[in-house]
């Protein structure tokens, strides 16, 4: 692939991921009249600015901060992209929980001036590191290492970690299927059961992106079909992430709108968590395949995510700065940056920098200097 080609993939993968992070934020888990009072209506149709918005660990670090400005799902990606490039493309799990360590410990030097938000959102994450690589957490005395891992203290439901949190890992091996899956799955070590499987897919439809054989709708589907690991071979057990998505991807097919695509996708995970990988990677895999990859359209589809009631009205919104940073990181990939539009972008890259000191843009040409060897 030319380089300015692959250039823009990973630019418009990695800001894509933290564009559609800033577009779900401002009115995540809003219930309608919230939604309808200070934006009106009940669909999110722009990148709007900050309004009654304070700070939360997993959230925003400034109160109404500029518009564009993106949260944890960022924050995260980030670190994994340093990681990687501090410890190379063939980074493991081992060294990413130990950047996720460091990034707690040292969270001062890191995130000068949000200490104590820091110290919320990385705890988590350093528990589970330290539970990784076999240690006792000094935050979890007496507790053995294998008992946090098992997940048995409230979070042994596959939820949605790698998703949000790593979803540059997909651009380690370009166009390696194979490669793409099963460093991806080895990188998610806090997540269990299909989640794990669920961000694989997405790291690997991120890597065929570089396929210039493939349209967008065959990105998606040829990523399904991946299976190094042999899941498929239990006919007794259907692959259930595998199963989920092609059942999103039906509903996109027959879909009249956009509004018909997210209602239906609505139904078919009430009573699931919000926080989960099938709303996350369902929402946001049907928007990029029922555009056809384009990402304005893609993005304000999967920020939509939401609960309804019986007559397919908004509730709340569900947790869409996730499901639109997922969406983002996908059809920055398959589209590039250029397609994007160029008031968000310009806004999340100038926000970020200002609340977070973060240099998104540096970031992601360093990666595709580190595994691709281009200088552009």
């Amino acid at each position: 692939m030319d380089p300015n080609k692959s250039l823009d993939k990973f630019l418009g993968s990695v800001i894509g991921a933290a564009v559609g992070d800033a577009v779900g934020a401002p009115p995540e888990f809003w219930p309608a009249d919230k939604f309808a009072r200070i934006f009106g209506g009940d669909w999110v149709n722009d990148m709007y600015p900050y309004v009654e918005m304070g700070t939360h660990p997993l959230g925003l670090w400034r109160p109404n901060p500029p518009r564009g400005t993106s949260t944890d799902d960022t924050r995260h990606n980030q670190v994994f992209i340093e990681a990687a490039l501090k410890h190379g493309v063939g980074i493991n799990s081992q060294f990413l929980a130990m950047e996720h360590m460091d990034r707690y410990l040292n969270r001062d030097k890191y995130y000068p001036g949000y200490h104590e938000l820091a110290t919320q959102q990385f705890s988590f994450f350093y528990v589970d590191a330290c539970a990784h690589l076999g240690v006792e957490c000094p935050l979890r005395p007496g507790v053995p290492p294998y008992v946090i891992e098992s997940r048995a203290a409230g979070s042994g439901y596959p939820l949605a970690h790698g998703l949000y949190a790593i979803p540059a890992a997909g651009l380690l091996h370009p166009g390696d299927r194979v490669a793409t899956y099963k460093q991806a799955f080895e990188l998610d070590y806090q997540d269990i059961g299909f989640a794990r499987d669920a961000y694989a897919i997405l790291a690997t439809m991120i890597g065929l992106a570089f396929d210039e054989s493939l349209s967008p709708r065959q990105i998606i589907r040829s990523a399904l079909e991946v299976d190094p690991y042999g899941f498929d071979q239990r006919p007794w057990w259907p692959r259930a992430m595998v199963q989920w998505v092609n059942r999103c991807l039906d509903i996109a097919d027959a879909a009249a709108d956009e509004r018909e695509l997210v209602v239906r996708i609505a139904r078919e995970v009430a009573g699931e968590p919000g926080f989960g990988s099938k709303d996350l990677l369902g929402f946001a895999v049907a928007a990029v395949y029922y555009t056809n990859g384009d990402p304005r359209r893609s993005i304000l589809i999967a920020v939509n995510a939401r609960d309804v009631d019986s007559e397919g009205r908004l509730v709340r919104f569900r947790d869409i700065d996730c499901t639109g940073s997922v969406c983002g990181a996908l059809v920055g990939a398959i589209a590039g940056l250029a397609a994007f539009p160029a008031d968000w972008v310009e806004a999340c890259l100038k926000a970020n920098r200002e609340v977070y000191g973060f240099g998104i843009e540096a970031n992601a040409r360093a990666l595709h200097r580190a595994v691709l060897g281009s200088e552009n």
